[in-house]
């Protein structure tokens, strides 16, 4: 049964058994995304749906084995998620959401995985820049147009710095992280993207392998996400040493009005 945990230590006690599986869990644990989060645990199954919720956006993962019997969701979390939402799910929760919620399917994803010492250097290798809050527009510009789904979080510059590769002192590649916990020794990489123009050229594995490097001076583990359609990313991370260590489904969600937890 899923109860709200508010103890640091019960949550990382669960999730450590599997860091690289967990790693943006792990990190919300972490300043300043604690605040922002909420946990539902279930340790007899080793299962959790963690919430994190900012006045822009509500994004939500909800993990279990494979092989978990999952009997209900906790009523609680209903009413603490908006409208819409972001969820990352493992497949045995499927059912249990599509009574509460419309569910817009957005893509498989692959969870990845690198521990520190197991990095393979990139077969090229182009000089990486450190980006801190002063290029914050430059990376605006940047994604806006070359990853224009994407959404580019600023206040991240200020808990580690993006990293980009230049030309003629032109952005053509760049990427970030999502959660950086030194603390807990886990972070995750993503807001990697390569313009247009200069793709298949290996930018992105030196762009990562820089940017895991520079992570990895205060980290132990680090993780990402990428879809399981997209194979020449995970061609690039594989080349760096990532490993595959988990999937999920991305959905959007919208909740079903009236609420009943039947």
């Amino acid at each position: 049964m899923y109860y709200l945990e508010e103890d640091k230590n019960s949550i990382y006690s669960l999730l450590a058994s599997n860091p690289l599986l967990h790693v943006y869990s792990i990190g919300d644990l972490d300043l300043p995304f604690w605040k922002n989060s909420s946990y539902f645990i279930d340790v007899e199954n080793q299962s959790y749906i963690h919430v994190y919720q900012t006045s822009l956006r509500t994004s939500l993962i909800a993990y279990a084995p494979k092989t978990t019997c999952i009997k209900a969701l906790p009523k609680d979390l209903y009413e603490i998620l908006p409208s819409q939402f972001i969820a990352q799910i493992t497949d045995v929760f499927i059912p249990h959401f599509q009574k509460w919620f419309d569910l817009n399917f957005v893509g498989g994803y692959f969870k990845m995985g690198i521990k520190k010492g197991e990095q393979l250097p990139p077969s090229v290798k182009y000089p990486v820049t450190l980006l801190k809050m002063e290029s914050q527009d430059l990376l605006e510009q940047f994604y806006a147009l070359h990853y224009p789904n994407h959404s580019f979080e600023p206040y991240l510059l200020t808990i580690h710095p993006f990293v980009g590769i230049f030309e003629n002192d032109k952005l053509i590649c760049a990427g970030g992280i999502h959660v950086y916990s030194p603390t807990y020794r886990v972070a995750a990489v993503a807001s990697i993207a390569t313009d247009t123009n200069y793709r298949g050229r290996g930018l992105a594995q030196s762009l990562v392998y820089t940017l895991c490097q520079k992570l990895f001076e205060n980290v132990q583990y680090v993780g990402l996400n990428v879809l399981e359609n997209n194979l020449p990313a995970i061609k690039c991370y594989s080349k760096i040493g990532f490993y595959l260590v988990g999937d999920h489904k991305k959905f959007i969600c919208n909740k079903k009005v009236p609420f009943s937890a039947n």
